[in-house]
């Protein structure tokens, strides 16, 4: 998704962002996500919108994913990063809600509520093309 540009800032940000002082820096997410713990996966989710909002700019896309984007979700070109980060923000708050040590009644309902929303978001960024 992201393009060469894209990558240099994403790392740039990434780099230099400061991180709670109990946790140990994390990988970077571009070349390792694939040795990311469930615990690496949950800080990744909660810093993501802050890295994103810093280094993403419609030139760090590739063209055709910008595409792709605006098709299925039925936005313009302006609209694409919000529209990403908004989406990163949603897995953030579900995780934060679904973790949570104890959960009341309202506690759900609003689970239920962004886990639609993240369901939503996830299948309009990456719906596959059916053949």
């Amino acid at each position: 998704m992201l393009s060469p540009e894209g990558e240099r800032n994403f790392i740039s940000v990434w780099k230099s962002f400061e991180y709670s002082r109990q946790w140990s820096k994390l990988p970077n997410p571009i070349s390792h996500i694939e040795t990311f713990m469930m615990s690496d996966q949950l800080r990744l989710g909660m810093v993501m919108p802050f890295i994103l909002n810093r280094s993403l700019t419609i030139n760090c896309l590739k063209s055709q994913e910008i595409e792709k984007l605006q098709e299925r979700t039925n936005i313009n070109r302006n609209q694409v990063i919000s529209n990403i980060i908004k989406c990163w923000a949603t897995v953030t708050k579900c995780s934060q809600l679904a973790f949570k040590i104890s959960l009341t009644k309202d506690d759900y309902i609003e689970l239920e509520n962004y886990l639609n929303k993240e369901r939503k978001a996830l299948i309009e960024a990456f719906e596959t093309e059916k053949e």
